[in-house]
């Protein structure tokens, strides 16, 4: 949030008319999600037709691991939709496959992840009318998310298994 309202101040806004900057100035905090998502959609086009590989780091941040996982998931040809980061209801990507809608949960983390995110990502579920759910981690799972997870029937991934993520649901 805070390169994004850098890049804003210092780029975006010096582009705008008199005009479109006080209409910004009066609006921002209505305006700032649909900015944001006009942000991610040029990046995410600018590295569809740029293709890299992205290795996976522990010094991401949570959006990075965010961005990292959409980036995976694309690559085996699943439209994909970043939630917003906030006010997401447990969705921080949505994914569409051969009629699959999966939402998924990202965690990194450094201890194993718990029922939280089995959770969020379920309510997430029902929220969005996906018809799947995943929590994807660098990290193990708790025995606690396992048996909920399994419950719920949500699954629980290592990010790498996102390469094989059609054949798993």
């Amino acid at each position: 949030m805070k390169e994004l309202k850098y890049f804003l101040s210092n780029v975006g806004l010096k582009s705008f008319s008199t005009e479109e900057q006080t209409f910004w100035a009066q609006h921002e905090a209505a305006c700032i999600s649909t900015y944001i998502e006009v942000v991610d959609s040029v990046v995410r086009d600018y590295c569809l037709k740029n293709p890299q590989t992205t290795e996976y780091s522990d010094e991401f941040t949570p959006r990075e691991f965010e961005n990292f996982c959409a980036e995976l998931l694309e690559s085996q040809g699943w439209k994909v939709q970043l939630g917003k980061g906030t006010q997401d209801q447990g969705v921080d990507i949505l994914c569409e496959k051969d009629g699959e809608r999966v939402c998924i949960q990202c965690k990194q983390y450094s201890q194993p992840v718990g029922n939280k995110a089995v959770q969020e990502v379920y309510a997430g579920m029902k929220f969005s009318g996906a018809n799947k759910a995943a929590v994807v981690s660098n990290a193990t799972f708790t025995p606690s998310a396992r048996q909920l997870a399994s419950t719920n029937k949500v699954l629980l991934l290592h990010y790498d298994e996102l390469k094989n993520l059609a054949s798993l649901i």
